[in-house]
């Protein structure tokens, strides 16, 4: 029964069957209530104009019976009265309220309190008499007295009724035929209607090639045509998908194969972070020799300790900015990680990111080996050069005898390259204990402004000497003191101001102005010259190893080693601090260094 129920209200037929026969009884049961209403409002009318008519008459006949002193009179004509249809009962009252007749006799002699006994003038009002609502006509009579008629509408809602009947067996009748028409109608509808649903479902099934053959003038006529040329248009995208499909077939064999192709390890991920690519090289090193496919999941663990690469692809991926990883482990092995988001060709929106990874085990043993080398190396260099040092001020101090001028000038030399010797084998021990990660420091409160006091003081000669400004503004209350070691930073202030000073202007108008200030939580030391710069295509590569700008030989022809701000970037960063700046070339150079606070 549900199932039929179910089946019986999903046609359109029964639809519009029930829609037509709704709104017929909508229609003819607002007509009935508004027919009904103005016949009992006639019918009510009619009623009291009769009354008010015999009610008046009444006044007349009671008036020249009180002349003629017929109180016998007057009582047949209260009885009479009361005797005729609807009236409920009929009143003659003296001027004090007093009934003086009335055809219920228990109501004789009683008084009534209403201001109508004072009627000048026939009037009808409402009334509750025994629990019934009755209507009341008040006409006046000679000598002041009132004739009051009450009466019941009964005999209205009677009539009221048979005219409801009525109505409803005509409504009755006009339904049956409005139904028989909403059928009728509903089938023509429907018919063409089922022509188009049957065409529908063979296009579900793959027959695109489906017609319908409806050529009326109205909108299902207009429908059918417009489904005609939709299929014929579908038809034709289907022909044209179904090229494109193959052509993207092919072109995807040979991404596929040249991916595969490629040594380094490549994984392509979407917005959701979940593998839809990988070549054989990254299954190997992530998944392992038999691996089929690879998940986010075994991308995470595999990295997990190195970086937190959900975090991190999530991030850029989302941003669309390039991330280089320099090197995380995998198993027994290093990798360099190349991250670099992916954009839809047409769309130009971001779809996910592709992860390039990079075989870097044997650079790094290459580079431990290097730096075991150099680490050696300097060491074995530092005892003869120490030596040499301590040699050659005996000598230049005249502990070994007098010597000539010509003598002193090439000692003088000597001396000099020797310190810069020194300086470089110190440097290459420091970058061999970076790299090696044994570069620790032991930190203590320090007075900053003091440490780079102590560092202007020492430089201001080479200063002189290059003719330029050096200014130093100095606090005048202390800071707070700040967690460093002090030796360390006063190596990192010594590099940063001697560079300005080497690579500003040349001639008088060189200038480098040193400051410090105060942060929330941290002092921030800045170094600004008008000099030379560096060239933008140089700059990111200034805190690596080895790395001076291009521009430079020019103003320092001896050249340093390259690694002073290498080394100046570790010994901030492991106290807790940041490097950087800010250049342009030809317009000079901003350094900026914080130091926490202790």
């Amino acid at each position: 029964m549900n199932l039929f129920l179910k089946i019986f209200f999903k046609s359109l037929a029964t639809k519009i069957i029930l829609l037509t026969t709704l709104l017929l009884v909508v229609i003819l049961g607002v007509q009935t209530v508004l027919y009904v209403r103005t016949e009992t409002k006639n019918l009510e009318d009619v009623l009291i104009n009769n009354k008010k008519d015999f009610a008046e008459l009444l006044a007349i006949n009671f008036g020249a019976a009180q002349s003629l002193g017929g109180y016998a009179f007057q009582a047949q004509l209260v009885e009479d009265s009361g005797k005729t249809q609807d009236t409920v009962y009929t009143r003659f009252v003296k001027p004090t309220g007093e009934i003086y007749l009335s055809n219920i006799v228990a109501e004789r002699g009683q008084f009534l309190k209403d201001n109508a006994i004072d009627a000048k003038q026939t009037m009808v009002q409402d009334a509750v008499y025994q629990g019934e609502k009755i209507k009341v006509v008040i006409s006046p009579s000679p000598g002041g007295y009132t004739t009051w008629l009450g009466f019941s509408l009964k005999s209205i809602q009677a009539a009221v009724n048979v005219t409801i009947i009525s109505r409803a067996m005509l409504s009755v009748i006009i339904l049956l035929a409005g139904a028989v028409f909403a059928l009728l109608l509903a089938l023509y509808l429907t018919k063409n209607i089922r022509v188009l649903k049957n065409a529908a479902e063979e296009i579900t099934k793959g027959n695109l090639k489906v017609k319908t053959n409806i050529n009326t003038r109205d909108e299902i006529g207009d429908l059918a045509r417009s489904f005609n040329h939709m299929t014929e248009r579908l038809l034709q995208s289907r022909t044209n998908l179904e090229g494109k499909i193959k052509e993207l077939s092919e072109e995807h064999g040979r991404m596929s194969s040249l991916v595969e192709s490629v040594k380094l390890g490549v994984i392509m991920v979407d917005l959701s972070l979940n593998v839809i690519l990988a070549n054989s090289a990254a299954k190997k090193v992530l998944g392992g020799p038999d691996a089929k496919e690879i998940t986010f999941r075994d991308v995470s663990e595999k990295i997990k300790g190195s970086v937190d690469i959900s975090q991190a692809l999530s991030y850029y991926v989302h941003t669309g900015t390039p991330l280089n990883i320099q090197e995380v482990m995998i198993g027994e092995s290093y990798f360099r990680l190349f991250m670099s988001p992916v954009r839809d060709i047409i769309e130009q929106v971001f779809i996910g990111a592709v992860v390039v990874m990079e075989d870097i085990t044997e650079q790094k043993k290459l580079d431990k080996m290097r730096t075991e080398i150099v680490s050696i190396t300097s060491h074995q260099l530092r005892t003869p050069s120490t030596i040499i040092k301590g040699n050659l001020e005996m000598v230049l101090g005249g502990e070994v005898g007098e010597i000539t001028k010509d003598q002193r000038e090439l000692l003088d030399d000597t001396y000099l390259g020797n310190q810069r010797m020194i300086r470089l084998i110190n440097d290459l021990m420091d970058v061999a204990k970076i790299d090696e990660g044994k570069f620790k420091l032991a930190l203590e409160p320090a007075q900053l402004e003091e440490v780079v006091a102590e560092v202007v003081k020492l430089i201001a000669p080479l200063a002189k000497e290059k003719h330029v400004t050096l200014t130093y503004d100095h606090p005048a209350t202390p800071f707070p003191p700040v967690k460093v070691n002090r030796q360390r930073v006063l190596q990192v202030a010594q590099n940063i101001i001697d560079n300005a000073i080497k690579y500003s202007s040349n001639g008088d108008k060189g200038q480098v102005l040193v400051m410090i200030q105060e942060g929330s939580k941290f002092l921030e030391l800045i170094v600004k010259d008008n000099g030379i710069g560096i060239p933008e295509d140089e700059q990111d590569k200034m805190f690596e190893r080895f790395s001076r700008g291009s521009n430079t030989t020019k103003l320092d022809p001896g050249g340093g080693s390259g690694l002073g701000l290498y080394i100046a970037k570790a010994v901030v960063e492991q106290g807790g601090g940041r490097i950087w700046f800010e250049s342009k070339e030809n317009a000079g150079t901003t350094f900026h260094t914080t130091f926490p606070y202790a």
